[in-house]
């Protein structure tokens, strides 16, 4: 699909697509959108954060949230994009980010003409009471301003876009409207030569073989699910288990096992997967999307996962993806099935069909026009 050199957009965010150190599940759809327009369309980027947030930093957003402002959208970001919207033309701005919901209205009546696409990456209203580790006070306001935010967004952008049909009935339920696009997390398609060209040589901590991995940054949905797993199954199945992912390292010292290696941020997510038996995905908590169990499949690992975690697949799975709810199902399908390093063509595929960068572009397509 070719770039349209007539269109012309503003990709509005929290923290830079640009910004390759961050592996978060969030800031990669956040990639994902604008690798995506930015395949279609000319785009100019503004986003509101520099990056994970100091605790002076976190300490002025609260403030800001008390007023309802979030995710770094204070009155300086809104002077820049009044001067952006005064100085530029657009066909669409798209805001990547439904906490930076109450942008919407500014640019409608800044850029009447532009059609403007909000994208909702979880129902953060939902989100931050399931998924946020802090006291009911800050929960209380966050959640608060987080509903006014994604409830201005519903009002005033022409398109709303989720990553599920459950995601969408939720935004229905809440607000009043479905999202007018359902989009599900993609990522950039994987080249077959390519995972089977990764060494493991490129592991900067080999870990032993053969072993199981877990991918997932230092948040609380992951922390509980490695503790459930670590508490209920490490025990009883044949394999240790290595967890890789942003921040992880955190999780050292509240979390031991014999069978249990952290490694934390790494420079090579690729390696792991290719080097592992399997993938684990026990993850119960949070909103939108699991990210981890797509890459997963998008490596062709065999994945071990609760329903919740593979929430907005599209039916039927393919082999190779194996729902575990309980410990014992955890155990007992671990041990029966037949594990090997070597790659599951038909979850590459699965992968490709429902879960690439190309998918992501024919739908957005189907929108943004001149």
């Amino acid at each position: 699909m070719s770039k349209n050199k007539n269109l012309k957009g503003l990709f509005i965010c929290t923290i830079s697509p640009l910004q390759t150190n961050i592996k978060s599940g969030g800031v990669n759809l956040t990639r994902s959108n604008y690798n995506a327009l930015s395949e279609l369309s000319h785009i100019d980027l503004l986003n509101t954060l520099r990056g994970p947030a100091s605790k002076l930093s976190k300490i002025i957003r609260f403030c800001f949230a008390l007023c309802g402002d979030l995710a770094g959208n204070t009155f300086w970001f809104r002077l820049k994009l009044k001067r952006q919207l005064h100085t530029n033309h657009y066909d669409f701005i798209f805001i990547d980010h439904s906490q930076l919901g109450n942008l919407a209205p500014l640019i409608r009546k800044k850029a009447p003409s532009s059609l403007v696409i909000g994208a909702f990456q979880n129902i953060e209203s939902e989100y931050i009471q399931a998924a946020m580790n802090l006291p009911i006070f800050f929960i209380s306001i966050l959640k608060k301003a987080a509903f006014q935010n994604e409830k201005i967004l519903v009002q005033s952008a022409h398109h709303l876009l989720c990553l599920s049909e459950e995601d969408s009935h939720q935004l229905f339920q809440l607000y009043g409207k479905k999202a007018d696009l359902i989009i599900p997390i993609t990522t950039k398609s994987t080249d077959d030569s390519i995972i089977n060209d990764i060494s493991a040589n490129t592991i900067t901590q080999p870990p032993p073989s053969p072993f199981l991995l877990f991918c997932g940054s230092y948040f609380k949905p992951n922390i509980e699910a490695l503790q459930w797993f670590t508490n209920q199954v490490l025990d009883y199945i044949p394999y240790p288990l290595v967890v890789i992912g942003y921040q992880m390292e955190n999780l050292k010292k509240q979390l031991t096992h014999p069978k249990l290696m952290i490694h934390g941020t790494v420079t090579d997510t690729a390696a792991y997967y290719h080097a592992a038996l399997a993938v684990i995905n026990p993850v119960t908590l949070g909103a939108g999307m699991n990210s981890k169990s797509i890459e997963a499949i998008e490596y062709g690992k065999i994945l071990f996962t609760t329903s919740f975690a593979i929430r907005g697949f599209p039916q039927p799975l393919p082999e190779g993806i194996t729902t575990c709810n309980t410990p014992n199902e955890f155990v007992q399908k671990i041990k029966e099935t037949p594990l090997s390093q070597q790659p599951l063509h038909s979850l590459i595929k699965y992968h490709k069909t429902n879960f690439s960068l190309e998918k992501r572009m024919t739908l957005l397509s189907l929108i943004i026009k001149p």
